[in-house]
């Protein structure tokens, strides 16, 4: 009974040469896949039967290699976008969640923008949902409003802000004023002479106002338009 268990797993499957050539890309025996041969569907519907422990231990350890991130990873930590391009889910997440950090823009491939709703929860959790489009919200709003308080500066959604320019901040619950974007007051705005004194500081050494939110910048490189 053994020794004919020990022949069954040394048959070759009968496959077609098309994911014969897509087995070989994903073993690595052909240098780095193309975009065009690789289908992580085909293989998988070729070498994994759900029904076959054995089956699926025959393909457990292939590995591809992602084009992001140059290293080996195992066909199930593989995702192909809708153009077809094969991409890791550890760099998808980490595209994504820089998105949210502000150090990287909207993920894209091949020009297109990546759906973030195309990824199951074990590789975008619903808080990383959450929080990406609550950053798609804030790049959009003209003149957004954060949280007065220093140790906060969240931003705040204008669906939480009223009529008169009271925004709540949803994390701390600190109200902030829309318009002198300080602590939220009845009446005018009052001019913060400090802060007047301080931007004309900042001017004198070369720094700049964004138009957007309102925060000194300093150019670090490139020319001085500003977006």
């Amino acid at each position: 009974m053994a020794d004919q268990r020990n022949n069954a797993q040394t048959e070759t499957p009968s496959i077609d040469m098309d994911v014969q050539q897509t087995y070989d890309l994903a073993e690595g025996s052909a240098g780095i896949p193309s975009i065009e041969d690789f289908d992580i569907e085909r293989f998988s519907a070729q070498f994994i039967n759900p029904e076959d422990a054995d089956a699926e231990d025959t393909v457990a350890d292939v590995t591809m290699r992602c084009p992001i991130c140059c290293e080996d990873r195992k066909l199930s930590d593989m995702h192909k976008h809708r153009c077809n391009c094969p991409e890791c889910t550890t760099c998808i997440k980490k595209r994504f969640l820089d998105y949210i950090k502000g150090v990287y823009p909207l993920p894209r491939c091949c020009e297109d923008l990546i759906d973030i709703f195309d990824f199951p929860s074990h590789v975008i959790s619903e808080q990383i949902r959450l929080d990406f489009e609550e950053k798609k919200a804030e790049l959009a709003t003209p003149n957004p409003t954060y949280c007065f308080e220093l140790t906060c500066q969240t931003f705040i959604n204008p669906k939480y802000i009223t009529p008169n320019s009271k925004a709540t901040c949803t994390v701390c619950n600190a109200e902030t004023c829309t318009k002198c974007k300080n602590q939220f007051h009845d009446g005018e705005c009052v001019v913060d002479e400090e802060l007047a004194r301080l931007k004309e500081f900042a001017k004198a050494e070369g720094y700049q106002q964004c138009s957007r939110c309102n925060r000194m910048v300093e150019r670090s490189e490139g020319c001085d338009h500003m977006m």
